[in-house]
């Protein structure tokens, strides 16, 4: 049986249907692990440089990730595709599934949440805009045609691993170019283990993406497979260290 983010948060529900099926759809949760790690580089690059930090510097490029972070998220629930591919993998709880939320709503939201990092990152610099844009590029670029990486065998894990492990350092990195040396190599271990470790969504979810062409590792190369392609490569990451 499958529980999603409705049966969790009973009290925002009741305070509001509509306040709870957005929360579901941004997946909240996920969204704090952007956040601390944009705010908590931060910190440590600018201990490193100044013995200090700014707060809200790094609350700023936190919440620039968090925003990021939650357009991709959201637009993976706005196409037609995905919806019947989490109907067939029982996903039925997803706000896009059930039609609280329609998809051209989604899409919107999808779309603010993308502006609003953006908008905030060209606030901070013009270097983080603009890089903040890579960031997004990659995310959208992961769900949507022409590209839809998540159908391409082991780039779609790749792409991800680039999008979340690497481009987030060194994103950061740039208000301290003296640490871009420190950035890159740990952003590229980052990016290993992330590749490795994105898998992990996609066990459970065969059905649906064989039905659609979607080659996760576990529905090219069997769940066995794909498990020992993680514990390798997990293992790389960390000898890289």
């Amino acid at each position: 049986m499958r529980f999603g983010i409705l049966q969790k948060y009973p009290n925002l529900r009741r305070l509001s249907e509509k306040a709870s099926a957005y929360a579901a759809l941004c997946r909240p949760f996920t969204l704090l692990g952007a956040f601390l790690s944009g705010s908590g580089m931060d910190i440590a690059f600018s201990r490193m440089q100044a013995g200090s930090f700014n707060i809200f510097h790094a609350i700023s490029l936190g919440l620039t990730l968090a925003f990021l972070q939650a357009g991709g998220q959201v637009m993976n629930q706005s196409t037609a595709e995905e919806v019947a591919i989490d109907k067939l993998n029982g996903k039925t709880y997803r706000p896009t599934v059930d039609g609280r939320i329609a998809l051209k709503q989604a899409m919107i939201t999808s779309v603010i949440l993308y502006l609003s990092g953006i908008l905030l990152a060209f606030r901070l610099s013009p270097a983080y805009g603009l890089f903040s844009m890579l960031i997004a590029f990659f995310a959208a670029g992961y769900t949507l045609p022409p590209l839809r990486m998540k159908k391409r065998f082991l780039l779609n894990n790749i792409w991800q691993g680039v999008a979340r492990g690497m481009l987030p350092v060194v994103y950061v990195s740039l208000a301290y170019p003296e640490y871009l040396n420190l950035a890159l190599p740990y952003g590229f271990v980052l990016a290993i283990w992330v590749t490795a470790n994105q898998t992990s969504k996609d066990f459970g979810d065969e059905v649906g993406d064989r039905a659609y062409g979607i080659k996760s590792l576990p529905v090219t190369l069997g769940p066995r497979r794909a498990i020992v392609f993680m514990a390798v490569t997990t293992l790389c990451s960390f000898g890289l260290l």
